[in-house]
């Protein structure tokens, strides 16, 4: 059984071998962190793929981990950061919810069509807080990380649309 976003099988719409520019994540809330949070979890879920990642920051990784040139440039931000309290016991919250809006544009090199998208917490999501607040703030950032991989996730999978959408279309999306 092939997994269709990492490339193995006969599935030319996959994304393996591609290099991939992440040009730059911007954070436009609140919360420090987000946008290199975003950054570091799309990069490992692309390099999980069998993409090389380019651009700022890849001359950090591995070397055969870096690509040249990219098969697609990608740049996004952080538009929305909410922690709602869901319930309480004894008049102190213990459950909450994280919801996170992002907006990312791909693009091309080849060609001069860019493609733009909002994504946002697939599930609502929830964790319980801790007895202090040092446990609700490690609940809380490890719920933030899986978010971000979900919507990592889901921008890999849009990629790929985009990728055989332009195959199918004629253009030329060229990975090795």
């Amino acid at each position: 059984m092939s997994d269709h976003l990492s490339g193995e099988g006969p599935d030319k719409g996959s994304l393996r071998n591609c290099n991939v520019n992440i040009l730059l994540i911007k954070n436009r809330t609140t919360l420090p962190g987000l946008e290199d949070r975003l950054r570091y979890i799309l990069s490992e879920e692309l390099l999980r793929r069998g993409c090389r990642i380019t651009g700022q920051g890849a001359e950090l990784l591995p070397r055969h981990w870096q690509g040249k040139g990219g098969d697609f440039n990608i740049k996004g931000e952080v538009t929305a950061f909410q922690m709602n309290v869901v319930a309480e016991k004894s008049d102190q919250a213990v459950l909450y919810e994280v919801n996170i809006k992002t907006r990312f544009q791909v693009s091309l090199p080849q060609g001069d069509r860019e493609f733009s998208r909002e994504f946002t917490s697939p599930f609502i999501t929830d964790f319980r807080g801790g007895l202090t607040v040092e446990d609700t703030i490690a609940s809380r950032d490890r719920e933030i990380d899986r978010v971000m991989r979900d919507i990592a996730i889901e921008v890999i999978y849009w990629m790929r649309e985009i990728k055989e959408r332009e195959l199918r279309e004629g253009g030329e999306v060229t990975v090795e």
